[in-house]
């Protein structure tokens, strides 16, 4: 995939290795909660602020809520404000509070997050559906021509024929299905969450998204040794990402 340039900056809404500023804190608050995304323990899920483990890692976010070894290591509400610019494959219109694509034929934002152990989220605007191929989801990889996992939700003509799950791209030509279920339905219109879990300890994955009624989808994948990268991916689909957060355990 192409590579763009990321830039650091010390603007304190989106974060990085996620220093809260305290009292200090004010700005954006990409959840509606009252809280500010700076010090907010889960910057993207209107909660109550509690985390029992007092990792910074909210219960309501925390995948071990009593096990202190969690942290977020990234939180960008696509605003002006983050401290990471993902780099562009495709074509992005960067509003106030959102990147927007069509995704013709193809978008995808990828940021630098060292990936063993992590949970992925995206918040999606999901617009309209101008064309097929349909695709949204998110990879885990290191990009440029490497193999890389990665989950989606796919529907490949109007009678609605496609799938949601698992797959893997072997860096050439190729992509097969790690684990997939049928979709017959067209994809809803409206916000929504993908969610990418990746553990290369003991190797597994699972992918969900609320784009669909259909239950996670997870597999061992014993081939996943852990990634620098994950990519928000879009294809044949008007879509606004809201916010992009990366949640990891430290093994």
């Amino acid at each position: 995939m192409p590579i763009g340039v990321v830039i650091a900056t010390l603007a304190g809404c989106g974060r990085v290795g996620f220093d809260p500023l305290g009292d200090q804190a004010t700005g954006h608050d990409e959840d509606g909660d009252g809280v500010p995304d700076s010090v907010d323990v889960c910057p993207f899920l209107d909660d109550d602020q509690r985390d029992q483990d007092d990792d910074g890692v909210g219960d309501a976010c925390d995948p071990e809520p009593v096990v202190r070894r969690q942290r977020i290591a990234l939180f960008l509400a696509m605003t002006a404000d983050d401290p990471v610019i993902p780099r562009q494959v495709g074509t992005w219109r960067i509003r106030d509070d959102s990147w927007e694509t069509t995704g013709i034929p193809y978008s995808d934002l990828e940021v630098d997050v060292p990936l063993v152990s992590a949970e992925i989220y995206a918040g999606l605007d999901v617009i309209a559906h101008p064309a097929f191929p349909q695709q949204i989801g998110i990879d885990a990889g290191d990009f440029d021509g490497m193999p890389y996992y990665y989950g989606e939700v796919y529907r490949n003509d109007a009678g609605g024929n496609g799938f949601t799950g698992l797959s893997h791209y072997d860096g050439g030509t190729s992509y097969s299905p790690v684990n997939h279920k049928p979709l017959t339905t067209p994809f809803p219109i409206g916000s929504t969450t993908v969610h990418l879990t990746v553990e290369a300890v003991n190797p597994q994955m699972a992918f969900s998204s609320d784009l669909v009624q259909v239950q996670p989808v997870s597999s061992s994948t014993p081939l996943f040794t852990g990634a620098s990268s994950f990519a928000v991916t879009v294809q044949s689909s008007i879509v606004a990402v809201r916010y992009m957060a990366v949640i990891v355990t430290e093994r």
